[in-house]
Parts: C-alpha cells; sequence; structure tokens
C-alpha cells in the first residue's frame, strides 16, 4: 500500500541515528505524496535525485520532502 496523507509512519532509512534522533519516533504525515528534487551530494559534484515525497509532523516539527521510498507505515495488529 502506498504512504498517505494521514498515515502514522516511521523513517526506516535514509538519516542518521546519531545527528537525527527524532526520525527514530512515528510521525504523521501531514502532504499528500508529491514528487521534489533531493539534494544527495554536492562534494566533488552536486548531484540532485527527483523522488516522492511527504512532510511529516514528529512531536510538533514539520519535516518537509522525506522520500516515501525511506519511510514505513505503521500499522495496527489485527484482533483475533
Amino acid at each position: 500500500m502506498p504512504i498517505k496523507k494521514g498515515d502514522l509512519v516511521t523513517r526506516e532509512r535514509g538519516f542518521s541515528r546519531n545527528t537525527q534522533p527524532w526520525f527514530l519516533k512515528p510521525g504523521l504525515v501531514i502532504s499528500k505524496p508529491y514528487e521534489d528534487k533531493i539534494h544527495l551530494t554536492d562534494v566533488p559534484l552536486r548531484v540532485v535525485d527527483i523522488c516522492i515525497v511527504v512532510d511529516i509532523i514528529i512531536d510538533n516539527q514539520i519535516y518537509r520532502a522525506v522520500p516515501v521510498a525511506d519511510l514505513v507505515r505503521i500499522t495496527g495488529s489485527p484482533h483475533v
């Protein structure tokens, strides 16, 4: 299933656990998926990737243009 606005997600990859620990917490998707440019490197060459991204909110902070490929939807366990 694709990620959509209103989903609860967690970031699985694409960040540093040491410098960006807030991405270990769940976040709420607050935008529809959209296409944006992501800067991968600046040195020695500037490399840019165009990918599908969403905006998420974690602890009242909005993080814009988070790649959907780096996110995993949090689903509840089915009741038995």
